[in-house]
């Protein structure tokens, strides 16, 4: 997962023009599809982005061949209202409602409320099925700790990974071929 600034940053290089929907997602997000991953975008950041990416974002999803198996990137867009809906629904009787509520209103943005939420809910996913691992890529040390705080109160921290990323790294990543991949080989 990504937070918005990582996002807007990643993709504010991008030419709408000069590249196909397709082109600008794999070769940005999936690393020409060598990466087996998922993106999830709370759907609250797409404002900050231009029209186009919104649109690319909104449509795209691939089927690959990768290491003889056939592998399904997506990006997939989370809205605050459904992902706070799921997390009641798959949560409520392990994380106190109050808890996360007071945490939740110490994180203004609704873009990061939307990434706590979907964190939290992706992890019990992964919990459940065993075998794969949510990595929330962000800078905001507020979004970290409360997301790593909820997380260890109901036991997903071990389904988490949430590197501290510095603005050496991002910097020297985002002038790679493969951002996504290069801060998560840094981390």
């Amino acid at each position: 997962m990504l937070d918005t600034n990582i996002l807007t940053r990643l993709m504010e290089e991008l030419s709408c023009e000069s590249n196909t929907c397709k082109d600008l997602i794999t070769s940005k997000l999936f690393c020409g599809c060598r990466l087996d991953v998922d993106v999830i975008i709370p759907k609250e950041s797409l404002k900050e982005m231009k029209k186009c990416l919104r649109t690319c974002l909104q449509l795209y999803v691939k089927q690959v061949a990768l290491g003889g198996r056939r592998i399904k990137h997506g990006v997939y867009l989370r809205s605050l209202k459904d992902s706070s809906k799921e997390l009641r629904r798959n949560l409520r009787n392990t994380l106190p409602y109050r808890e996360y509520k007071e945490a939740s209103r110490e994180v203004a943005d609704k873009a990061d409320k939307s990434l706590i939420n979907i964190s939290l809910v992706k992890a019990y996913d992964f919990k459940k099925r065993k075998g794969s691992i949510l990595v929330l890529l962000t800078m905001d040390e507020k979004l970290r700790e409360k997301v790593h705080d909820l997380a260890s109160k109901v036991n997903l921290i071990n389904y988490i990974v949430i590197p501290d990323i510095s603005r050496n790294t991002l910097n020297e990543c985002f002038t790679a071929n493969c951002p996504i991949e290069c801060v998560l080989k840094a981390t």
